[in-house]
């Protein structure tokens, strides 16, 4: 038992020398992930305006009358959050990445769905 212990404890200190030198690397991590708990909690809170402003772009038919959409307040809060969700500047969230969300992921991802999440973030490559 005390060799278990041994180990374990100079496992955790050879980690946290990996640790204090990535330390940049931990704070940057952290940033996403908590970009991303708020983009989660928004989406969540405010599901029916961005579940509305997402139907609008994938209704609109010409490039103007998409951009007239995103145009609104509540077009420009539902991509804040879609900037945090995939990790990007919110200049990069256009109308070809919103027209490629599925609506039942947005609402899944509203709940915290990993994987729903993840189709969105694909979502966005491919955009």
């Amino acid at each position: 038992m005390a060799e278990a212990f041994n180990e374990a404890n100079e496992e955790i200190a050879s980690n946290e020398g990996m640790l204090t030198n990535d330390s940049e690397a931990i704070s940057d991590a952290a940033t996403r992930f908590a970009n991303l708990n708020e983009a989660v909690e928004d989406l969540y809170d405010n599901y029916d305006k961005y579940e509305g402003v997402l139907k609008d772009v994938q209704k609109a038919q010409t490039k103007m009358d998409k951009a007239l959409v995103l145009a609104d307040e509540d077009a420009a809060d539902f991509r804040k959050s879609l900037a945090k969700l995939v990790d990007t500047s919110e200049d990069f969230i256009d109308t070809n990445f919103i027209d490629a969300i599925d609506p039942d992921d947005l609402e899944k991802a509203a709940m915290g769905d990993e994987e729903a999440i993840g189709r969105i973030r694909d979502a966005f490559i491919d955009a």
